[in-house]
């Protein structure tokens, strides 16, 4: 791209020069052609400069939106059955879907809100990562070869697998107890990006709430599309 971008600014400064010349010698009829002539080539220079910086600049952009697996993610209504209204002991409270995007890379997400009596609560996000390069998936919840292993009196977060699937696990104590603020994440077949979030929560609390999804059926849809 340097050499492109270099081009276009030595052939705009001629441009720029040829113009300013005209001006100066405009009583000379001899110059003043000479000088727009040259005006007029720089211009078509600079033009080509700028069309050949345009169609690099969209190869690379088609290079970084291919490699989806799927042109179309599923609609969010296709995972419904996946998470009940209620599962171990929490009710779900809320749930909303949506599918957009932009550009031909949709997203499909579902939202969802459990509660417990005793004020416990697990926010679900599961979405439909598909339609994505590839490129942009990978980074997800350490989906490339990001790792993390901490440890504290507060809590821990750490990099870990899910039948396969890469995963992050994060947990905060509120006190001096084994409640407080859990976190895990995992990406299934490289597509479906699963998120539970609990507060007010113990650890295994909110494992035994993930372990109650059908991940297997979920990774069963890896192939089908929208």
């Amino acid at each position: 791209m340097r050499p492109i971008r270099q081009n276009s600014m030595l052939a705009a400064g001629a441009v720029m020069c040829g113009l300013l010349t005209a001006g100066c010698f405009f009583a000379d009829d001899d110059d003043y052609e000479a000088e727009f002539e040259s005006a007029r080539e720089g211009l078509e220079e600079a033009a080509q400069g700028l069309g050949q910086a345009g169609n690099a600049m969209k190869e690379a952009l088609e290079g970084m939106v291919e490699g989806g697996s799927v042109d179309q993610p599923l609609g969010f209504r296709e995972f419904y059955e996946f998470f009940g209204e209620e599962i171990e002991g929490f009710e779900r409270v809320s749930r909303q879907g949506s599918t957009k995007g932009a550009m031909g890379m949709d997203i499909t997400t579902l939202e969802m809100r459990y509660e417990r009596e005793d004020g416990a609560r697990i926010d679900v996000e599961f979405m439909d990562l598909g339609a994505l390069p590839v490129a942009a998936v990978s980074g997800f919840i350490g989906a490339g070869d990001f790792s993390v292993d901490e440890e504290s009196d507060r809590g821990w977060k750490r990099s870990t697998k899910f039948h396969g699937y890469p995963a992050m696990e994060e947990f905060q104590r509120s006190g001096d107890g084994d409640v407080g603020r859990a976190t895990f994440s995992s990406l299934i077949e490289g597509r479906f990006a699963l998120i539970l979030k609990g507060r007010q929560i113990e650890w295994d609390d909110l494992m035994d709430f993930r372990d109650e999804i059908d991940t297997d059926d979920i990774a069963d849809l890896k192939d089908q599309e929208g």
